[in-house]
């Protein structure tokens, strides 16, 4: 096999780790940082790194890129900067889309870049910037088969990869996985919040709680996280686009998501000023009153109904 030059554009949280086990690996020829960080710059340089003045002198110095950069930046950065061009140019080329990006995206990327025989892979990773450095990552990978068999020794280099299917299915896991995820902290959150109303210490309870059919990462990470940590958060939070993306592709489709509907409001309400939120609130009471809407049609849900079953069954013996 021949030699594979990556280069890697966004040395952000997860970005910076996926680079460094990319560069142990023997892997990484170039990156591109949009806000210079010059120390950062001459750690990489030493070793032979190349650091690109833009996306487009990137492409000129590698046949493989992976992006680990903001959903909305995606097609600007591919398509606008002249990157995509350079591409066209190499045989086999590969743009891997490490972000988290809109599946519906991905698969539209995919087909624009095929014409020119260039392959796009929507790469879905997790583990956060403390696997991202280890190089543990869960990697998720949608698109052309041969495209994934070339790019796997990379893929290893920064987790455990799995392929997955044709174009989207990558960040189609990604997307159902941070659904999952935003749920479960929005129950985390709403269960410790009525744990302090009892009086009871809320890292305690989830300690205890554990001890049944709750265990998670999540519940152990709050569990744990030093109380300075909670208390020094303020009342509005930060948060990602996976769950809106969800919730499009259910209108799209007329899928029912009622708990996804009610987490991604409690999460939009959460993102915005107090003076704002009566409004946020008005929208979140009709937007969701429609998600339940759909479960009229049984059809849509039964799958979801027999799962939920299932589980009730399995931990209780319910019917």
């Amino acid at each position: 096999m021949a030699e594979i030059r990556a280069g890697i554009i966004g040395l952000g949280k997860m970005g910076l780790g996926i680079a460094e086990n990319l560069l142990k690996a023997g892997f990484l020829k170039a990156l591109y940082k949009r806000t210079p960080d010059m120390q950062l710059f001459e750690r990489f340089e030493k070793e032979s790194v190349y650091i690109a003045k833009s996306p487009q002198d990137l492409a000129n110095h590698v046949d493989v890129i992976i992006l680990s950069i903001p959903n909305e930046s995606v097609q600007e950065v591919i398509f606008g900067s002249g990157l995509a061009d350079i591409m066209r140019s190499k045989q086999n080329s590969i743009i891997a889309d490490a972000g988290n990006c809109d599946p519906r995206q991905s698969i539209s990327m995919h087909e624009e870049l095929k014409k020119s025989n260039v392959y796009f892979l929507d790469v879905g990773v997790s583990g956060g910037p403390g696997r991202a450095k280890a190089g543990t990552l869960a990697v998720w990978v949608g698109g052309d088969e041969e495209a994934y068999d070339r790019m796997l020794p990379l893929l290893q280099a920064i987790g455990k990869p799995v392929y997955l299917g044709p174009s989207g299915s990558g960040h189609k896991i990604k997307m159902l996985h941070n659904v999952m995820e935003q749920a479960e902290m929005e129950g985390i959150a709403e269960v410790a919040n009525m744990a302090l109303n009892f009086n009871f210490d809320p890292q305690h309870t989830f300690r205890t709680i554990r001890d049944g059919l709750t265990q998670s990462h999540l519940t152990d990470l709050f569990a744990n996280m030093p109380k300075e940590e909670i208390e020094s958060r303020g009342d509005i939070v930060e948060g990602g686009d996976y769950p809106r993306m969800a919730l499009e592709i259910a209108q799209e489709t007329g899928i029912p998501m009622p708990e996804v509907a009610v987490s991604y409001w409690v999460r939009a309400i959460s993102r915005v000023p107090e003076e704002e939120r009566g409004g946020v609130i008005d929208e979140a009471i009709k937007a969701v009153t429609g998600e339940f809407k759909k479960l009229k049609d049984k059809e849509k849900f039964r799958y979801g109904y027999q799962a939920l079953g299932a589980l009730r069954h399995a931990f209780g013996g319910h019917k």
